[in-house]
């Protein structure tokens, strides 16, 4: 998924979902591996997908960048090292502004440091 598919996924709020965490995971360097394992008396092995981390061999789980503000503030530093930024709210509605990015809004403020950071790199 590219960077302007994933900004229009997430400021459109369509099924914000470990899908587009996958996809935010991938622009920072996770990568995706898929192995098939064979079991004695099954016909067809059992695909399992890992996910490695960036930087290494070591599997892990992909963060919750859209739901968890703490992960989103770690994507936008992982994808602009050394960002600043901020988010404020008001009446249920969260905008985010990183670097001198433009501001953005969403209805979670995961969501919106995400928008934040994803505007501000592109």
């Amino acid at each position: 998924m590219s960077l302007t598919e994933i900004i229009d996924r997430l400021e459109r709020g369509i099924e914000i979902n470990r899908a587009l965490d996958a996809a935010l995971a991938q622009l920072i360097g996770w990568t995706r591996k898929v192995e098939y394992i064979k079991r004695d008396g099954v016909p067809t092995p059992d695909r399992k997908v890992l996910w490695i981390v960036p930087d290494g061999d070591d599997t892990g789980l992909i963060p919750y960048y859209t739901t968890s503000v703490e992960a989103a503030f770690d994507f936008a530093q992982a994808l602009l090292p050394g960002s600043v930024g901020g988010v404020s709210w008001d009446n249920g509605n969260f905008t985010a502004i990183v670097n001198d990015g433009p501001y953005c809004s969403s209805a979670t403020p995961a969501v919106a440091v995400c928008l934040a950071a994803l505007k501000a790199k592109s």
